[in-house]
C-alpha cells in the first residue's frame, strides 16, 4: 500500500514469497519435471478446480473438488500414477492422453 520497495528476504518474512533459491532456473526445471512425471489428468484436474473455484465459498469449492474427484479417481491414469508410486525408483509406467475436464 506504500509503494516500498524491498527484498526478496523481506517478501520471504512477510509470507508473500514461498521459496528463496540461488539458482531459481534450476529449482523451476525441477519442479516443472516433478509436475510433468504426475498423471496429466490429475494435472489438468488442479488447473481446472484452481480456476473454478478462485471466488468460489467453501461448500462450492467442495463441491466442484467432489465432481472432479469422480471423475479421476479409478481412471487408467489414476491407476498408472497409484503403481508408478507404489514401484518407487523403477520404471515409471506412461500415462495415457489426458481427458477433458469440461
Amino acid at each position: 500500500m506504500t509503494g516500498r520497495q524491498f527484498s526478496a528476504e523481506e517478501g520471504y518474512e512477510y509470507g508473500l514469497i514461498s521459496k528463496l533459491s540461488d539458482n531459481p532456473m534450476a529449482d523451476a526445471e525441477e519442479l516443472a519435471h516433478t509436475i510433468a512425471s504426475k498423471s496429466p489428468d490429475a494435472i489438468a484436474a488442479t488447473k481446472y478446480l484452481f480456476k473454478k473455484t478462485w471466488k468460489a465459498d467453501t461448500w462450492k469449492a467442495l463441491r466442484w473438488e467432489r465432481w472432479v474427484q469422480a471423475r479421476l479417481l479409478g481412471r487408467k491414469n489414476q491407476m498408472i500414477a497409484m503403481k508408478n508410486g507404489m514401484a518407487k525408483g523403477k520404471d515409471p509406467k506412461p500415462f495415457v492422453d489426458r481427458k477433458s475436464f469440461r
